[in-house]
């Protein structure tokens, strides 16, 4: 099981590879200019920012904090996913 500081150390193609393996989607929805997805791995979170029009990831951001979370929290039932 890959922890959150290993899935940090990947390159970006490594992580990105990682997250379509590994990954469950737990959120996505678009915007004007981007796709923004919330993946789960293992005991933590990646938040991607893709963006429609460069066709390029611009952000990936991986956390463990549920609190960061408060914005997805309308879609996503947190509780099962802690359970």
């Amino acid at each position: 099981m890959l922890t959150q500081l290993a899935f940090n150390q990947l390159s970006h193609s490594g992580r990105l590879t990682y997250m379509q393996q590994h990954g469950r989607v737990l959120f996505s929805k678009e915007t004007l200019n981007h796709k923004i997805s919330l993946l789960q791995i293992n005991d933590f979170f990646v938040e991607i920012w893709y963006n429609l029009h460069m066709g390029i990831v611009d952000s990936m951001v991986s956390y463990k904090n549920t609190d960061l979370l408060e914005k997805f929290t309308d879609s996503v039932d947190l509780d099962d996913l802690l359970s």
